[in-house]
């Protein structure tokens, strides 16, 4: 089991820095704090890594309230169940803070992944 998070710390150590490297020459996107990076319903083909600030993700409930799925801080990636093919984004993407994002497209991280 510790050998198996210890592999799992290890992809993600070397898929940060790949895309690290590979965002050197890409634009940053400011997001400014309870801004919107991507919504539900979307049909957004994006990839995102974040250089600093935070992003919850929420999902709304057959009730409507919110749910929070996840937060996001520097050096994470989200946003990759645009992958899955299922088409529209299942949740909304919110910065907490004011957040440095870059974008990587669908098939720039597929390559990354390789």
């Amino acid at each position: 089991m510790i050998q198996q998070i210890f592999r799992i710390d290890r992809f993600k150590e070397q898929l940060r820095d790949s895309l690290r490297h590979e965002m050197l020459n890409s634009r940053a996107v400011k997001i400014a704090r309870h801004d919107n990076v991507y919504t539900c319903g979307d049909q957004d083909q994006t990839v995102y890594f974040i250089e600093s600030g935070q992003i919850k993700l929420l999902m709304l409930s057959p009730e409507g309230k919110e749910c929070l799925l996840a937060i996001h801080s520097a050096g994470d990636i989200f946003g990759e169940l645009c992958l899955s093919g299922l088409g529209a984004r299942l949740e909304t993407a919110t910065a907490m803070k004011e957040t440095i994002l870059r974008q990587i497209p669908y098939s720039q991280f597929l390559s990354r992944l390789r």
